[in-house]
């Protein structure tokens, strides 16, 4: 048995960390997949890095792999040994890859099998985002969104069939609602399983289709729902709506509705944790002299006294001006100010400045 190094057929070190091993196998299991790659080595380099990742991925195999080196350690591993127990539907599923279309398996069905007991998943849940302006997001309001969903067909109540006619076995896949197809390479198999086009993985048909749905048990509909937006809703945050997704025929419900709020930004005003922020350019005069300046914020205006002698870029709170969640919970505004000088002064304005700089600096 010519030896073979898992660690060089995966492009990584030996002291590779778990990350490293399992990024390095992402990389070449897109590039080597059958599915993807056509040319002749590629399944038999699809499995080598399968039985390289199964080996290294798994502490104590990897530890006797090491200790023991390829050809000692298969002398102990069976190739059954390998691979039995270990799913690698979940990183396909990681990777972008649909387990529910198409699985591969380095050896036989009953030494890898979890590509053929799993049934194509319905997608039930509806993901929408929707868009708030800066204003609705932090006072909160309503909002309107329409989508297309999925819902159950009346004419045959989600079964499918037509009025007298019963559900059957589907005879493409009997019942399993996939198909499979097997390719042999030496002493190893590469199955490939793909959902039942014609049950569409339920593995059940109708005997005769109803013709309102064409024996989906299900049809499209247009709908609108009006969103509450509570106060002080986030950028990515997520409202989730039970019963307002895609009908499930398989399992007779509904999914959910999940709405992601993209807040757009405001050209004066910023959230920063649950606090409004703005800047805000007052005379120069009152950074010396102190005063009150009247600024914006989201709920009118308000007034700030400014202190004597403040330095540019002092932070002032407005106490109860930023979200207000509940009538007992408001956050602030908080105002950051800075000089405002005039564009340009008179003459007769110009001396008094001169002789006020004389009076406190001097020269």
């Amino acid at each position: 048995m010519p030896d073979k190094d898992y660690y060089e057929i995966l492009g990584v070190p030996k002291n590779a960390s778990m990350d490293e091993i399992k990024k390095a196998y992402r990389k070449l299991a897109m590039q080597y997949h059958p599915d993807r790659n056509k040319s002749p080595d590629a399944e038999q380099k699809f499995k080598e890095i399968n039985e390289a990742y199964a080996v290294l991925s798994d502490p104590e195999k990897r530890k006797a792999y090491d200790t023991m080196g390829y050809s000692s350690f298969h002398q102990k591993y069976t190739d059954e040994d390998i691979f039995r127990g270990f799913d690698f539907s979940s990183i396909f599923e990681e990777m972008g890859f649909n387990i529910d279309d198409f699985a591969f398996s380095a050896f036989d069905e009953d030494f890898f099998p979890f590509a053929s007991k799993r049934r194509k998943k319905e997608q039930i849940d509806i993901y929408l985002q929707a868009y708030l302006d800066f204003e609705t997001a932090i006072k909160g309001g309503k909002k309107v969104i329409e989508y297309n969903r999925l819902v159950k067909c009346d004419s045959c109540n989600g079964s499918g069939a037509e009025k007298g006619s019963k559900i059957i076995t589907c005879q493409t896949c009997n019942g399993r609602g996939y198909v499979k197809t097997t390719k042999r390479m030496g002493f190893f198999m590469m199955s490939s399983t793909s959902v039942c086009q014609t049950c569409n993985g339920s593995g059940q048909i109708p005997e005769k289709a109803c013709k309102a749905c064409n024996g989906k048990g299900k049809v499209a509909k247009h709908e609108s729902v009006q969103l509450e937006i509570p106060p002080g809703v986030e950028n990515n945050q997520h409202l989730v709506i039970n019963g307002k997704g895609n009908y499930s025929s398989q399992r007779d419900t509904y999914g959910k509705l999940l709405i992601e709020f993209i807040v757009s930004e405001h050209k004066k005003f910023k959230r920063i944790e649950d606090n409004i922020y703005s800047v805000e350019y007052v005379p120069f005069t009152l950074f010396m002299i102190g005063g009150k300046h009247t600024v914006e914020t989201l709920w009118g205006k308000a007034q700030i006294e400014i202190p004597p002698n403040t330095k540019p870029g002092k932070r002032i709170v407005i106490k109860n001006h930023g979200i207000r969640k509940s009538l007992f919970n408001s956050t602030d505004h908080v105002v950051e100010i800075y000089p405002k000088f005039p564009d340009n002064i008179k003459e007769s304005e110009k001396k008094v400045l001169q002789e006020l700089h004389k009076k406190l600096f001097g020269d």
